[in-house]
């Protein structure tokens, strides 16, 4: 499904109108789809196309730029756990994610006890791995060679990418997606610090979270060490393009 916006900014009088286009595909198998969209995009930039899917080439001709944000490891577990319980505040939102991921949850499991249990829902390899998985793409190693794929994830990060930011630091990241492509992000922080974006993130948190304990903490801290590898790494990429832009 497709949802098509022009971004527009009144104020300056040589602004263009940028086509954003997000898209709700699996990650897997959509590759290809997606691909031959960005080459349609191409002819009229610029555009952005925004995706949860996995990384995919596109043609060097089309001169792409690529931009991620990622969070915390066991944040991101824990929010997506309690995301596939509960949903968030938009309408029909329990609906929908019961009826897709309601098979494989136990509805009224904390995500303790999930972990404790060694419940698939909660620590499955492929959401240990995902955060670096989506950097790494669809070849097949990237989900059956755990450290060849996190090599290549952060090969992605350091040839390909403008930017990969921190959920955690969230406006320092888009203060440098401004400076970095100010085509494309002009106008970000102040939109950023608007009421109008306050009031549409609220609908998309989620219904309900339990902190998790310290044993539970430290049990994944373990077996997402792969995973803060890779964090760490882009972590330290951010800090590095935060003082070369002199961004606190």
């Amino acid at each position: 499904m497709d949802d098509d916006e022009s971004l527009n900014d009144d104020d300056d009088d040589d602004d263009v109108d940028i086509h954003l286009e997000r898209w709700t595909t699996d990650s897997f198998g959509k590759e290809e789809s997606a691909i031959k969209r960005v080459q349609q995009l191409a002819a009229h930039p610029p555009a952005l196309f925004s995706d949860h899917i996995f990384y995919f080439p596109v043609e060097k001709s089309i001169h792409p730029v690529y931009i991620n944000m990622i969070r915390d490891p066991i944040e991101f577990l824990v929010s997506s756990y309690y995301y596939r319980q509960h949903g968030d505040k938009t309408p029909g939102s329990v609906d929908r994610v019961k009826k897709k991921f309601g098979l494989e949850m136990k509805m009224n499991e904390t995500f303790d006890q999930c972990v404790l249990k060694e419940h698939k829902a909660c620590v499955k390899e492929e959401y240990l791995s995902m955060i670096f998985h989506f950097f790494c793409g669809t070849h097949p190693k990237c989900s059956t060679d755990l450290k060849w794929s996190l090599n290549e994830a952060k090969r992605r990060v350091e040839e390909e990418y403008l930017i990969v930011g921190l959920l955690e630091d969230y406006e320092s990241t888009l203060k440098l997606m401004e400076k970095l492509a100010p085509s494309l992000f002009n106008g970000i922080v102040t939109y950023y610090h608007s009421a109008e974006r306050k009031e549409r993130s609220e609908k998309y948190q989620t219904n309900f979270k339990k902190p998790i304990s310290a044993e539970v903490r430290a049990i994944l801290r373990e077996k997402l060490d792969l995973t803060y590898q890779f964090y760490d790494f882009v972590k330290t990429k951010l800090e590095l393009l935060k003082e070369e832009y002199d961004i606190p």
